[in-house]
């Protein structure tokens, strides 16, 4: 099974950058970071886009007034 192919890595990547998300936030970071996420939205597999969701929702609290 090839790299691009294996849901493990994208939902692995994502959970990490969550975990690390709200000890270096900035906006700079975030912006990568949710870049990131969007690219995954629509993965095929369901833990990837619940890891993507995630991901969004852990930075709009993070980022709300």
């Amino acid at each position: 099974m090839s790299i691009s192919n294996d849901w493990r890595y994208p939902y692995s990547v994502l959970v990490l950058a969550s975990q690390i998300s709200g000890s270096s936030l900035k906006m700079q970071a975030a912006h990568f970071y949710v870049e990131s996420a969007i690219m995954h939205f629509e993965s095929p597999y369901p833990k990837v886009r619940y890891a993507c969701l995630h991901l969004i929702g852990l930075f709009s609290d993070e980022m709300n007034p």
